[in-house]
């Protein structure tokens, strides 16, 4: 299964977007341990984990940047 059937199949309305870029809280890099990266979410948490199951997809920055503008472009 890819992420579009993953997604397709939990339904399009149930998916939303939460971009690290914008939620971040602390970005670190060591150059021995690789990067840390700490965000926030305002998904609320549940003893059995968060309310949402969450997903990190890494995409290119550039082809995102391009989507994202082709989206908001008239018509």
């Amino acid at each position: 299964m890819n992420i579009c059937e993953l997604i397709e199949a939990c339904g399009v309305q149930n998916a939303r977007l939460q971009f690290i870029d914008q939620c971040a809280a602390t970005l670190n890099y060591n150059h021995k341990a690789g990067t840390k990266i700490t965000f926030s979410t305002d998904v609320p948490l549940t003893p059995k984990g968060p309310e949402k199951f969450g997903i990190v997809i890494w995409l290119d920055r550039e082809a995102v940047a391009d989507a994202q503008r082709k989206a908001k472009a008239p018509a």
